[in-house]
């Protein structure tokens, strides 16, 4: 999923986001899910509606922020794939 662009670097000890993440860019990408097997999509629309709270302040051990979907979505993972994808995200 790294690969294709799916998700951010997967080998991290980090849990601190950077202080100009974009959240908000990543919930609307998120709430693009339509897919009857996910609640996903709702939720991301949910927290776009209502608002959302950036995560605690977490660790940065100066390798590379958590794991965290990207903005590309993934519309052609097979399903196992995207069960771990929707995991991530």
């Amino acid at each position: 999923m790294y690969l294709g662009g799916y998700i951010t670097y997967p080998r991290t000890e980090s849990t601190h986001y950077p202080n100009n993440f974009n959240f908000k860019e990543i919930i609307d990408n998120l709430s693009k899910d339509t897919s009857k097997e996910s609640r996903l999509g709702s939720y991301a629309k949910k927290l776009l509606a209502e608002g959302y709270k950036n995560p605690k302040a977490g660790k940065d051990m100066g390798d590379h922020p958590p794991i965290t979907p990207t903005t590309q979505y993934p519309h052609n993972l097979d399903s196992d794939t995207l069960k771990i994808w929707t995991y991530v995200a």
